[in-house]
């Protein structure tokens, strides 16, 4: 019996609490639906909106990479390398074949041109052997200066008809008339291919028409 009665209280309570909570659900609900006022004023609620600074982003300062040092670059300079002198030829040493015969020169009269007498001057001679035989086909240059101007003649050993000086002698004219020259003239001798056999000799003249005539001959040494 006691059960019963307890079950029909709790029900009633169930009941109750049921109702009260569905009409405080409506009630509360209806006090909160908002009004909607149609205006275009600003609703002063009381509070002071104070305008927010916008704050620009500090950027934080790229640490700057220091520039690195490279070296400079070592610039070679190649130098040229000198040129090479080229080695002079070395000068074979000149040895005379012939010499100047002992008793050369000698300073006779035109004994070989009695016609022309004083009117000639010139040189002539012979050329020997190491056995003291005449060498012909030798040639004999006579050059430098006679009476004032250049001379340049030649004689070939063997050439004189007649044969007033010998076998195998030479004969070179200077001009027509017997001067002085102190040395102006050098006689040498050459072979057949043009190589010289001796120096080159100095040679005076007289103007004496008795030693107008230069007689000079060579010996093979």
């Amino acid at each position: 019996m006691l059960k019963k009665i307890l079950w029909i209280l709790m029900l009633l309570i169930m009941t109750a609490c049921t109702i009260l909570f569905k009409d405080g659900v409506n009630i509360v609900l209806g006090e909160l639906t908002p009004t909607m006022v149609a205006t275009s004023t600003p609703v002063d609620i009381g509070v002071e909106i104070t305008p927010t600074e916008t704050v620009e982003p500090t950027m934080e300062p790229t640490a700057t990479e220091e520039p690195v040092n490279l070296p400079s670059p070592t610039i070679v300079t190649t130098a040229e390398p000198e040129p090479t002198p080229t080695p002079e030829a070395t000068a074979t040493p000149f040895v005379a074949v012939y010499e100047v015969q002992k008793g050369s020169p000698a300073y006779l009269d035109n004994f070989a041109h009695l016609s022309d007498g004083c009117a000639w001057q010139g040189i002539a001679g012979q050329v020997f052997n190491s056995k003291k035989e005449p060498v012909t086909n030798l040639v004999v240059k006579v050059s430098g200066e006679w009476n004032g101007k250049k001379i340049a003649s030649v004689g070939v050993t063997g050439m004189v008809a007649g044969l007033p000086y010998g076998p195998g002698s030479y004969e070179i004219v200077l001009g027509d008339k017997a001067v002085n020259s102190n040395a102006t003239l050098y006689v040498q001798l050459f072979d057949e291919g043009q190589k010289p056999l001796t120096e080159p000799i100095a040679v005076s003249t007289q103007a004496d028409c008795q030693k107008n005539l230069v007689i000079l001959n060579f010996v093979k040494k």
